[in-house]
């Protein structure tokens, strides 16, 4: 019934000049979420630390690469659909105990890998700690188009956090958001 719906729509398309045979269609939005997420501090990283005049205990760096499966968030039905826009809507890191804070983080970034062989630069969203004791923390993907990231359905991104030494590993939940418009072809 939808693709009768879509082909009428697409038909009445064809008397203003647009291809009948193609109908732009918008998911609203693909997410991905993953729970339980470990940025491990290595036990050489905590003695050393120890020994760190005062002065340098800031700017430590934890670090973990991630993939936001695309293809296998978006629903069966777009697989005769092809993609026309993939914007990177919001990344957010949250506690997992809420008894945590990630007030240890003075600045973040989340940074977009691009295909070795596209000549695109890598891509850098940052974030700075605003309040003392935050559960969370977000970025603004900005709308950013993202569809030449992508790498074999995927699109790969590292998380850093930089401040001081957390009591422990950190542990959070991650969820990705994007926006894809696509293109469907009837014929």
């Amino acid at each position: 019934m939808l693709r009768t719906s879509l082909l009428a729509a697409a038909l009445l398309l064809a008397g203003c000049g647009d291809d009948p045979f193609f109908l732009q269609a918008k998911a609203v939005a693909v997410c991905q979420h993953l729970p339980g997420q470990r940025f491990q501090v290595p036990t050489e990283l905590r003695e050393q630390y120890a020994l760190l005049p005062p002065a340098m205990q800031q700017g430590i760096e934890l670090e973990r690469t991630f993939d936001f499966d695309v293809k296998a968030e978006l629903p069966p039905e777009t697989e005769a659909m092809l993609e026309t826009h993939f914007a990177l809507t919001s990344i957010r890191l949250t506690t997992v105990n809420a008894a945590d804070d990630l007030g240890f983080i003075d600045e973040a970034h989340l940074q977009l890998k691009p295909q070795a062989a596209s000549g695109l630069e890598e891509r850098v969203f940052d974030y700075v700690r605003t309040e003392a004791a935050p559960r969370s923390v977000y970025w603004n993907g900005e709308a950013f188009d993202v569809a030449e990231y992508v790498q074999s359905g995927n699109l790969k991104y590292t998380v850093s956090l930089v401040g001081s030494l957390p009591p422990g590993d950190v542990l959070v939940d991650i969820d990705a958001c994007a926006e894809v418009a696509v293109r469907l072809d009837y014929l």
